[in-house]
């Protein structure tokens, strides 16, 4: 990100949309890995009453002989959504995180809520 008088502007942005379920931890980020000098994601969970959106963060682990110059590697979580920061449907959420953080999202069924996924909208500022 440039710096603009004082604070920290976009100077590239990335968009995608991505299905979360209840079953496994899913990456909310454009591609493969995260967005090379990201410096802030928003998501939006898109989801009518009673769904939401549980967080997990996952750091990077590097292979190689200099933290951050090897290959970044992110283990997916393995907790339940329970005890995760969750967003209900709607929300839309500003995560000032890094490309060394992988933000992991899975679907909440709240009452009333039968849908077995929902779409993220995911975009990843540098």
């Amino acid at each position: 990100m440039a710096i603009q008088r004082g604070s920290e502007v976009a100077t590239s942005v990335e968009t995608a949309t991505k299905s979360i379920g209840t079953g496994a931890w899913t990456a909310l980020q454009v591609g493969s890995t995260p967005k090379k000098g990201r410096r802030h994601l928003q998501i939006q969970v898109k989801a009518g009453p009673g769904g939401a959106c549980a967080l997990q963060f996952a750091d990077a682990s590097y292979t190689g002989s200099n933290k951050g110059k090897g290959t970044a590697t992110f283990t997916t979580p393995t907790d339940a959504a329970k005890g995760s920061i969750t967003y209900p449907g709607n929300s839309i959420v500003w995560l000032p995180v890094s490309d060394n953080v992988t933000v992991y999202g899975r679907l909440v069924q709240k009452k009333g809520f039968t849908d077995n996924s929902v779409q993220i909208a995911i975009v990843e500022y540098s």
